[in-house]
């Protein structure tokens, strides 16, 4: 017979060893759940860098193009940098791991960057028809400001621009912050059309403030010069219909889904156009070393549309020879 001493002990080590084997499988669990979320990090990470690479990379030769046309010709590096067309670029060259120093430092020297654009290469245009001369000229836009309209260009675009103040139904400017001495910087409210449908123009604030946004995705071949055309050379447009529209390519590089949903519904051409909502933009006090400054930005993106374009290379070559003649 066990004593109530013996028996004490023995118990006491039983319940011992009993928590010391759940505290042990505790530990286990946590560690190999850890690994597991790790292991879904890198998975996530190398499937979004390949599909960002598929959709907006690949190019051996590429020329840059970041309209500014907007900032004063004696602007800073402080207020190029605050340039939603800059710092949507940014967020993709880092994406496709493209190096961005030497053109960004050409660029605070010249009021539209980068000067002069080598059309005969492929083609990376980040800004809208009205803010890159580059995105105007590959999309075929035509006009004087606050009037551009399409002509003369050599395939259907499924995602037109309206970009001609005459055609807008509502004719309050869309406001913005872009953190230049806190003013509101206003513009014409653009939109698009799509096919034959004229989307909404983005919805207004009291105060006149941007609440939602478009930004579109063309990927098309160079149609500026025979030889870029001849060569193959493509054309990659990245365009909000204002600021914070061009912005959000940040967000839609860093969401896998829509990632994939694009990819998906590309069916594989080569050439394609992308339409995706920005639903969310928030107007607030960013906090700078020099201080306090007032800035929109994206929050959120709705589903993306997608129509893939083909293109006949012999009847577009023919439509531009009788075009040059």
């Amino acid at each position: 017979m066990f004593s109530t001493e013996d028996l004490s002990v023995l118990i006491q080590d039983t319940i011992s060893s009993f928590l010391g084997g759940i505290a042990a499988t505790i530990v286990f669990s946590s560690f190999a759940s850890a690994v597991e979320t790790e292991k879904r990090k890198k998975a996530y990470s190398w499937q979004q860098k390949k599909l960002v690479e598929d959709l907006f990379g690949g190019f051996a030769n590429v020329c840059w193009s970041v309209g500014v046309a907007h900032l004063m010709f004696n602007h800073t590096a402080e207020t190029f940098y605050r340039s939603s067309n800059v710092r949507a670029a940014v967020s993709l060259a880092c994406g496709l791991h493209s190096s961005t120093e030497s053109w960004l430092q050409k660029g605070k020297r010249t009021d539209f960057y980068p000067g002069l654009v080598y059309f005969g290469d492929n083609v990376v245009a980040v800004g809208s028809p009205v803010s890159d001369s580059a995105s105007r000229d590959l999309l075929g836009y035509r006009g004087r400001p606050g009037h551009l309209r399409r002509g003369g260009f050599p395939i259907h675009l499924p995602v037109e621009f309206i970009m001609d103040s005459d055609q807008l139904l509502d004719k309050r400017p869309a406001k913005r912050f872009t953190g230049d001495n806190n003013i509101k910087r206003a513009s014409p409210n653009w939109t698009l059309k799509v096919k034959d449908e004229v989307l909404p123009q983005p919805k207004l604030s009291r105060g006149g403030l941007l609440c939602n946004d478009y930004l579109v995705i063309s990927r098309i071949p160079n149609f500026t010069s025979m030889r870029a055309f001849r060569e193959r050379n493509e054309a990659l447009i990245i365009a909000g219909t204002h600021g914070p529209g061009t912005e959000a390519i940040q967000l839609l590089i860093n969401d896998l889904e829509k990632l994939r949903k694009i990819q998906q519904l590309r069916a594989h051409s080569s050439f394609f156009q992308a339409l995706i909502p920005v639903t969310g933009i928030d107007h607030f006090e960013e906090r700078t070393l020099r201080g306090k400054r007032l800035v929109s930005k994206p929050t959120s993106l709705g589903e993306p549309q997608v129509w893939p374009i083909s293109v006949s290379h012999a009847q577009i070559l023919k439509a531009m020879k009788n075009k040059r003649g």
